[in-house]
């Protein structure tokens, strides 16, 4: 009995040794190896590049048969050494068969396998290609099993920021992009930082129309105004009734105010831009109401007003004047009013921080504390910020001058 365990433990290691040597043989190969196998031994070579096409498969029927075999090398090793020293198989038996495994079943089987990759490859083609054709079912078992746990335990990859700009850096150097796609691109993860209240026309700058107006007045406020929607009230700005369609209510010949009126919708002023991007697009809409804290109506965005936040154009879609910073040179930028404090920030490298704003305009008054007049002036240990022009009690520009040294 001891003998034909020991005859089997033999067999064992050698398949261990198999299983442990095909890995290193066949992964290490390179296409210069495949092509000296091809010379000689044409049908081996066509047998590896086919294992070879499928690694997961391969190295899956491997790691499986060299587990089992291991595991019963183990088994046999502990009842072998239990009959020969009772009452001392766990403590012979562990470190023995340990050492073994390592010796006959890994080291040196994958360090013959490094050094006669291409000998070790044309022999174990044959006998691999049919183990593994016999361990199909079982390897696909464990794969599916395997791909379950992956998708409940292992996170979904994700990028993040610094990888993602370094992408971008590359691709732009290696002319994958050209600046102005480039551009674009920085401009849409711009979206990310900002909110609905960044880019809004706010409501004391709405041209707005009163659903009770005569269509006249109503025909004539279309007329003047520029831009493609305008809103519609019952009463008092906060309660909007929906955006006119100036182009369509023009050409139908200013008539029919409910075939022109586009439905409302309303989104916080916290609402970040990229999701309001998705949600203009997915829902096929033009403008939306913004609406603060009370649900009072705070302003307007349009889909023109997130596009320019992605090209930085002065004046896209619905032609509306719009935030600006304009370098005049040596340290002062002219800054318009509606500039947000997070952009002026970002573009500017300064740190201006409002309670209750979210653009320079409010900045200033709440700095001031009262309403703002042309010439004042406000210092800050990085910058200095002189109102320049103030129209119906809002500051609508401001020269801000950096008192830092900046190289």
């Amino acid at each position: 009995m001891i003998v034909l365990t020991l005859a089997v433990l033999v067999v064992l290691f050698c398949c261990s040794a198999f299983f442990s040597s095909s890995e290193s043989a066949l992964f290490s190969l390179d296409p210069l190896q495949i092509h000296k196998i091809r010379e000689k031994h044409p049908r081996a070579a066509d047998r590896i590049e086919k294992s070879l096409s499928m690694p997961t498969r391969l190295l899956s029927a491997i790691l499986v048969g060299n587990t089992l075999v291991n595991v019963v090398i183990s088994a046999l090793g502990y009842a072998l050494v239990e009959d020969l020293l009772p009452a001392r198989g766990v403590a012979v038996a562990i470190p023995t068969m340990t050492i073994l495994l390592l010796i006959f079943g890994e080291i040196s089987p994958k360090r013959l396998a490094l050094h006669r990759p291409e000998t070790l490859a044309v022999l174990y083609a044959t006998p691999l290609t049919l183990y593994t054709r016999l361990m199909t079912p079982a390897v696909y078992a464990l794969g599916w099993i395997a791909h379950l746990l992956d998708r409940w335990l292992t996170p979904a990859p994700r990028l993040t920021e610094d990888e993602f700009l370094t992408a971008l850096d590359e691709s732009e150097q290696h002319g994958v992009l050209d600046k102005e796609k480039r551009g674009i691109v920085d401009g849409i993860v711009r979206l990310e930082g900002l909110t609905a209240g960044d880019v809004m026309t706010p409501r004391v700058d709405l041209v707005a129309v009163d659903e009770d107006d005569p269509i006249g007045e109503i025909a004539a406020v279309a007329r003047k105004a520029r831009f493609k929607f305008v809103p519609v009230y019952k009463e008092t700005p906060d309660g909007i009734q929906g955006f006119l369609d100036v182009r369509r209510f023009l050409l139908a010949g200013a008539e029919d105010l409910e075939e022109a009126l586009i439905p409302p919708m309303f989104v916080p002023q916290s609402t970040p831009l990229n999701k309001l991007m998705v949600t203009l697009q997915t829902r096929n809409r033009r403008a939306v109401c913004v609406v603060d804290e009370f649900g009072g109506t705070a302003g307007i965005v349009t889909q023109g007003d997130v596009m320019e936040e992605i090209i930085k154009e002065d004046q896209i879609g619905d032609g509306a004047d719009r935030v600006s910073i304009d370098n005049l040179g040596e340290g002062r930028w002219r800054v318009g009013g509606d500039t947000s404090i997070e952009e002026l920030n970002a573009e500017l490298d300064f740190e201006l921080k409002a309670e209750n704003a979210s653009r320079i305009g409010g900045w200033v008054s709440e700095r001031l504390e009262r309403i703002p007049r042309r010439g004042d002036i406000i210092a800050m240990p990085d910058c200095r910020v002189t109102v320049c022009a103030v129209r119906h009690r809002r500051v609508t520009s401001v020269i801000v001058e950096s008192t830092l040294e900046r190289t």
